[in-house]
């Protein structure tokens, strides 16, 4: 094309008025796709976040939007938010909180407040997290707030608050149970003590009769005299009392006016409106019923129910032994009708009250021992009357101290507050020391305690103080579990993933959806192989709850060596527990080679 050619063609171009025209449609349509990129990605990055996120006023203070997660914090939607003043959100000390956090953000920049409580819609309280910081966008400035729900973090810690009372309640009541022969003295301090703590407006105690089968009223409070008189025997199975006492099992009324099991309408004529009564039972014998009521609607919980039952066990305990107590005292009144059966008597009294001093008051009396000593120590303070317990049974003192402990510490994983210190750790060395621990009981039970091989690297990372605790408890149960003449193997090894995926079937019902497929992770395997007694098919999954081996309570041997001994059942449980902790998993199943005994792995991601 000729240079005169090209000029003819570029004038051509620049008188066509549609040129610029499309040119300028490219422009904006560029632009507009620009700008809906933008809106994409605010969109994206404010609705996907799994933080609750505002952008707020910073003049007035109300939300301008808000992403879903903090529409689920509060139950309201953004246009609904946008309605309500901050009187509607917050009480007016909390709204002063939020304005001054509002305040400081704009002064620095960025603030941030603790526990700060905003109403729900549907009435409920939330205790927040708030991280603000300014932001200037064009020539706008707002608020961006980031929340984060600590309602579950202050639920956890009032639950741990709620368990150290009632721990200090049940071993007031056990104090009182245990300094005291006087039946009536011993019930009247309990109820005292029960009422006042439950805030009730009367109750009493019912015990069985030696004679009769009848109920009969024993201690009372809040109850007039006439009353007393129409309530003073009762039948089993005859209302509230009776049915309670004839099944062993608690019973309560919130609207006593309206249930058909009560006995004494006279009752509703005083204003009793809701009742709670729990059995007193020892060896497994309901003795009697101890019930208090109130003049208002209320329901009590099912924790405050298990501390009445528990209440319950030691009152009936105690009951049990001052009707003894009182027994004697009568043998020994007849005993003075003649000197030879005076004498007769007074050797039976001696050694019926020796053995009664050693099978019932000492027991209660290492529980009362360790129960003081563990609340002291729980609170960290020198209590000036520690020394003097422990001298009075210090070995009574130091197992419970050991039940409870391990009971805060199932309490400490399954919320999640266990506090984990990984460091590395040499795994063979680690294995020695627990075996060289435990090389003393081993012998004393004629047992062979055999460490293996410990195929994998010498190094691992976890928490060195709770893995040693956690194969000592390991190694105790196989202990307990193991006759004389057995053998007990401890070793580790690597595995991978891949090979864990030929075990999922039995892997998947200890610890549903660990495996992952595809996944490339390694492990430590730590394995206790035991010749012992065997676990049954159908309760090789329940070893590892809580309390599981309870059971009799007769069965309950003081030595933590002894064959057959069972404890609270909470070692299994915290094994689980700690190496679920670590990110691990924990199962057992027989010997791969058909033997005696039972297997254990311990799963340690590398």
């Amino acid at each position: 094309m000729t240079a005169r050619s090209r000029r003819s063609l570029y004038s051509l171009r620049n008188s066509n008025p549609s040129v610029p025209r499309r040119r300028s449609q490219k422009q904006c349509s560029r632009l507009d796709q620009a700008i809906e990129l933008a809106s994409s990605r605010y969109h994206s990055l404010l609705h996907h976040t799994s933080d609750a996120v505002f952008l707020i006023d910073p003049d007035s203070g109300q939300p301008l939007e808000i992403n879903p997660e903090g529409e689920k914090i509060l139950g309201y939607s953004q246009s609904q938010l946008q309605t309500l003043k901050l009187s509607d959100i917050f009480a007016s000390r909390e709204k002063r909180r939020y304005l001054s956090l509002l305040g400081r953000t704009l002064r620095d920049g960025e603030a941030q407040e603790q526990n700060l409580r905003m109403r729900r819609k549907d009435g409920s309280k939330r205790s927040i997290h708030v991280r603000a910081r300014l932001l200037h966008l064009g020539g706008e400035t707002l608020v961006l707030g980031i929340l984060r729900d600590l309602t579950g973090t202050r639920q956890t810690q009032e639950r741990l608050l709620q368990k150290n009372l009632n721990l200090q309640l049940l071993n007031r009541i056990v104090h009182q149970v245990s300094g005291d022969l006087d039946l009536d003295t011993m019930l009247e301090n309990i109820l005292t003590t029960l009422l006042s703590t439950f805030e009730a407006d009367g109750g009493g105690v019912y015990l069985k009769a030696s004679e009769s089968k009848e109920l009969e009223l024993c201690a009372e409070q809040g109850i007039d005299p006439e009353l007393r008189a129409q309530i003073a025997c009762v039948l089993p199975g005859q209302g509230l009392i009776g049915r309670t006492a004839s099944t062993g099992q608690p019973r309560f009324s919130t609207q006593l006016s309206k249930d058909p099991r009560l006995l004494h309408p006279a009752v509703i004529a005083r204003g009793w409106r809701s009742f709670q009564a729990v059995p007193l039972i020892a060896r497994g014998e309901t003795l009697g019923v101890l019930f208090f009521f109130y003049l208002r609607e209320r329901i009590l919980t099912r924790e405050e129910v298990e501390l009445l039952l528990n209440i319950g066990r030691q009152a009936g305990s105690a009951v049990e032994r001052a009707e003894l107590f009182e027994t004697i005292k009568l043998q020994h009144q007849v005993a003075e009708a003649g000197h030879r059966e005076l004498a007769r008597l007074e050797r039976m009294k001696t050694n019926f009250l020796a053995m009664a001093s050693h099978e019932l008051r000492t027991p209660t009396t290492c529980v009362l021992a360790g129960a003081e000593l563990l609340k002291e120590k729980l609170d960290e303070t020198q209590n000036p009357e520690a020394s003097k317990i422990l001298r009075v049974i210090h070995e009574g003192g130091l197992r419970l101290q050991h039940i409870i402990t391990e009971t805060l510490e199932v309490a400490r994983i399954e919320s999640r507050g266990l506090e984990l210190h990984p460091q590395r750790i040499n795994l063979p060395e680690l294995l020695t020391q627990v075996c060289l621990q435990s090389r003393k009981n081993m012998d004393e039970r004629g047992l062979r305690l055999i460490q293996g091989p410990t195929a994998c690297p010498p190094t691992l990372r976890a928490d060195p103080h709770h893995l040693h605790r956690t194969l000592n408890r390991l190694l105790e149960n196989a202990l307990k579990a193991t006759p004389t003449g057995g053998e007990i193997h401890l070793g580790a090894r690597m595995i991978r993933e891949q090979e864990l995926e030929t075990r999922a079937q039995i892997l998947e019902r200890f610890r549903p959806g660990f495996l992952v497929p595809g996944r490339k992770r390694e492990f430590v395997c730590i394995e206790l192989r035991d010749t012992g007694i065997g676990i049954e098919a159908e309760e090789q999954l329940r070893i590892f709850d809580k309390f599981y081996e309870i059971g009799d309570f007769t069965q309950h041997y003081s030595s933590r060596t002894a064959f057959g001994g069972k404890g609270v059942g909470l070692g299994l449980s915290l094994v689980r527990g700690v190496i679920e902790a670590h990110d691990g998993m924990v199962w057992m199943e027989p010997p791969a080679d058909g033997g005696p005994g039972s297997c254990f792995h311990l799963l340690l991601p590398l």
